[in-house]
């Protein structure tokens, strides 16, 4: 009878004490939140509970394994991270460690790989082609103001050069008049000195 009672108190000490030790948590399902032509967003659910997590580490690789970036998060109620300056229509692997105080790696890695938005509208292009175009346009109306201008000039010489006309075909009329009143008078006088026979 005293057998039994010991053995079942020991039964009821190990079930008792079983539920208080609760194994490490870490950072899991890496998902994919939003992407862009040059952008993408991941994130992920936090380590909770008893843990010996201290920090994560998020490494993104381009498609021929170059590393892009690497971010340490030391708060661990952080769930998302955006990754900028990405190429368009390009692959990216995402992978996701979280580590305890020892700088030893807790649970397992997770990765995902994701690619970026190819943009039909390539947003340099468009400002390069406004910006071209604006130059050209700029020039046009330089160009279009030089020719009004030069116009202008020309009308003014012409003006000119038709005054000057003018005013010498009056000379050559005064001057052909004086020249028949010079005329006309020198015949007078000769004619007042030629002797009349009376």
């Amino acid at each position: 009878m005293k057998a039994c009672i010991i053995s079942w108190t020991l039964v009821l000490t190990l079930t008792t004490l079983t539920p208080c030790v609760l194994a490490a948590t870490f950072a899991t399902e890496l998902v994919l939140l939003s992407k862009t032509s040059t952008s993408l967003t991941v994130s992920w659910t936090e380590a909770s509970g008893i843990t010996t997590a201290t920090y994560y580490v998020i490494t993104v690789d381009d498609s021929s394994n170059t590393r892009v970036q690497t971010t340490n998060i030391t708060d661990l109620t952080t769930t998302n991270l955006t990754v900028t300056a990405l190429q368009q229509a390009k692959s990216y692997t995402f992978t996701l460690t979280t580590y305890d105080s020892d700088d030893m790696m807790i649970g397992s890695q997770y990765t995902l790989r994701v690619a970026t938005v190819y943009d039909t509208w390539n947003t340099k292009a468009i400002i390069a082609i406004a910006v071209a175009s604006f130059i050209l346009l700029v020039l046009c109306i330089a160009q279009l103001c030089s020719m009004l201008s030069n116009q202008d000039k020309d009308k003014e010489r012409w003006k000119k050069e038709v005054l000057l006309v003018k005013q010498k075909q009056k000379e050559e009329k005064r001057k052909n008049k004086t020249d028949k009143s010079r005329r006309t008078s020198r015949t007078r006088e000769d004619v007042d000195e030629v002797d009349v026979p009376i």
